[in-house]
């Protein structure tokens, strides 16, 4: 009898099932009973419950968070008190390891999941991450966590987390501060939290990370911070202009903005991260010293290239270049005797500015060269296409496309404030023009229809 007794128990361990519920097709019911106990009900998003979870899932993740919860550990009832005491040592079952902080694990908090919540889920159980499932609001405030929310205890780092569901895998597994690795980068990576990345010396890594550690750890669900060391001849920080005496330095790149701090240290550490948050950081910008003297064709560098481009005066032609660029080096000659033609010409000036050793944020430059026309008065530049990039077809460009109508084919065209407002007047006349005749069109149009 006990031996019947023992099996019955261990068949309903392995036959147990979650409960679904909500409107699903015939084939839906079918294909999901292979799993789970369904019941046809007309829930508006479908319905997962087991030990104690009651979970709303898009129709279309139902199959895989049916999975995720039946797989989720049954939640001891002193969780509580587990979060309060992980340092503490125990056995080692899996609970109990849990228990004492020994394992990595994960409480997910929630009464509805979406998408991308699910695949937060599917990341932990695909890593084999202890993990919890729980609609219980009271046990989520008991443990500092929202809800919806993460309840996350990160066993390496001896560091807990509350965060957020989206995201969460990355953000717990990421290290607080640590030497990057592969699986590091990739965690950061999925965290989309901002990454600050801190270069340092063959002797400075453990000094530093005794330093700024606690930094790290205080915003470790705000921030990411990762460590790579310099090597000399191999570490290109050309962009961001940091030498090895700049030791240790951090760099951060967000939206095509860079920002930097050298001679790291905790305390300028500190008021980096604040001035940041509050968005009082002005980002560097990478730029050559200005030029003492220029030729007809401008040198255009880091700290000048805004004032150069922005000239209600004359149409600007400009070229986006680079010194490692071999088409660029070839293309200097043309765009050299393009720019003496500007010599007594005061309503067109052409610029080239090499961006291997200068940055300018606020142009989104995808390949080299990048040839761009600003016609005066305009704040949006207009992009050179064509693959035939001669002098002629570049003075084409110029007259067809500038705001001052000016052909470098010939010479003596200088250019007053009156005439720039002519001219202004001119094009905006011209387009008053088209919106009428485009109007009376469409009434032209509108009048066939009733005929």
């Amino acid at each position: 009898m006990m031996r019947k007794m023992i099996a019955f128990a261990i068949l309903s361990l392995v036959v147990a099932r979650v409960a679904v519920r909500g409107d699903f097709s015939e084939e839906e019911m079918t294909s999901l009973r292979q799993t789970a106990d369904v019941k046809q009900t007309k829930d508006e998003r479908p319905v997962i419950e087991d030990k104690g979870v009651a979970i709303q899932v898009d129709k279309e993740d139902v199959q895989d968070m049916a999975e995720c919860v039946q797989s989720a550990l049954q939640m001891p009832s002193d969780m509580k008190s587990i979060a309060a005491e992980l340092e503490k040592k125990r056995n080692e079952a899996l609970i109990d390891q849990v228990r004492a902080g020994k394992r990595t694990f994960f409480i997910f908090f929630a009464d509805q999941i979406t998408n991308e919540q699910k695949q937060q889920i599917m990341k932990v159980k695909e890593d084999d991450i202890p993990y919890f499932i729980s609609s219980d609001k009271k046990l989520a405030k008991s443990l500092g966590a929202s809800f919806p929310g993460v309840y996350a205890f990160n066993t390496t780092e001896n560091v807990s987390y509350r965060i957020n569901i989206d995201h969460a895998f990355g953000t717990v597994m990421a290290p607080v501060l640590s030497v990057l690795t592969s699986d590091a980068i990739r965690h950061i990576d999925e965290s989309k939290l901002p990454a600050f990345y801190i270069f340092y010396t063959g002797t400075q890594d453990k000094q530093l990370r005794d330093e700024i550690k606690s930094v790290a750890t205080d915003l470790r669900d705000k921030y990411k911070f990762g460590m790579l060391r310099y090597i000399p001849g191999r570490t290109d920080l050309n962009h961001f202009k940091v030498t090895e005496e700049q030791m240790p330095a951090l760099v951060h790149l967000i939206e095509g903005k860079k920002y930097r701090l050298v001679n790291v240290t905790r305390d300028a550490l500190v008021q980096f991260i604040g001035e940041y948050a509050k968005g009082q950081l002005t980002p560097f910008v990478r730029s050559e010293p200005v030029p003492q003297e220029q030729t007809d064709l401008v040198k255009v560098v880091g700290t000048t290239h805004n004032d150069f481009v922005s000239d209600d005066r004359r149409d600007t032609f400009i070229v986006y270049g680079s010194e490692t660029c071999p088409h660029c080096v070839s293309l200097l000659p043309t765009i050299e005797k393009l720019a003496a033609r500007t010599k007594d010409n005061t309503k067109v000036k052409v610029g080239y500015i090499n961006l291997y050793e200068n940055d300018v944020p606020d142009v989104n430059i995808k390949a080299f060269p990048t040839i761009m026309l600003y016609a005066a008065g305009k704040k949006e530049p207009i992009e050179y296409k064509d693959f035939n990039r001669t002098e002629e077809n570049f003075i084409s460009f110029i007259k067809e496309n500038g705001s001052l109508g000016v052909d470098l084919a010939k010479t003596g065209q200088n250019v007053s404030e009156e005439d720039v407002k002519d001219e202004a007047a001119k094009k905006d006349l011209e387009k008053k023009i088209e919106e009428v005749k485009s109007e009376i069109k469409e009434k032209v149009e509108a009048v066939k229809e009733e005929l």
